[in-house]
């Protein structure tokens, strides 16, 4: 499966959530904090490549939150077989 998250609907922390746990299909009590984004991507069941486009309004919009939540993403993928996470801009890939 594969998800396209757009950085620019994440324009504060608490919409950057809500936009994850929708795109990412969440449960509801998915706690909209980076810990728990962290425990949802490392135990989704089976394969699925999220595809970031706009970093860049990621970053303007969380400035060092953004950067977190985009090394979160990161992490998961070292932890996760069958998880791949891709930055739109320039393809950069991280797969495990």
């Amino acid at each position: 499966m594969e998800v396209r998250l757009d950085g620019a609907k994440m324009s504060d922390k608490e919409a950057a959530h809500i936009y994850l746990r929708e795109m990412l299909s969440f449960p509801p009590y998915y706690g909209k904090n980076l810990d728990a984004l962290w425990d949802m991507l490392v135990t989704y069941d089976g394969e699925i490549c999220i595809v970031l486009e706009n970093k860049d309004a990621v970053l303007d919009h969380l400035e060092n939150y953004g950067k977190a939540l985009i090394e979160v993403f990161e992490d998961a993928v070292r932890a996760k077989v069958g998880m791949t996470f891709v930055v739109a801009e320039n393809r950069e890939e991280m797969q495990v």
